[in-house]
């Protein structure tokens, strides 16, 4: 979880940074079988209630731990790549 202990009270500089001020986007990646599952839906609930773009995947069938195996095929595997397919498509700054 990022804090930060400066307040932030200006856009930053940089053109492609600014279509994230002031709530930048998150990706939010939970399991079925994760006992941070709930915190971390609440979580993205009050990023979206504060206006902030969020992607949420819940993986039904999954485990807390899940990016350890993604060395593996199957379902670690899929989660892996759709969470960077999600990340990469966040950060690209051609994007609307």
């Amino acid at each position: 979880m990022y804090a930060c202990i400066f307040p932030i009270r200006a856009p930053p500089k940089v053109p492609w940074l600014r279509r994230f001020w002031p709530t930048p986007p998150a990706v939010i990646v939970t399991a079925q079988y994760d006992p941070l599952r709930d915190d971390s839906l609440t979580f993205a609930a009050k990023l979206k209630a504060a206006g902030a773009p969020v992607t949420v995947r819940c993986w039904d069938g999954a485990i807390h731990g899940m990016f350890g195996l993604a060395n593996f095929t199957g379902l670690p595997r899929r989660i892996f790549l759709q969470t960077v397919a999600d990340l990469e498509a966040m950060l690209d700054p051609t994007a609307p």
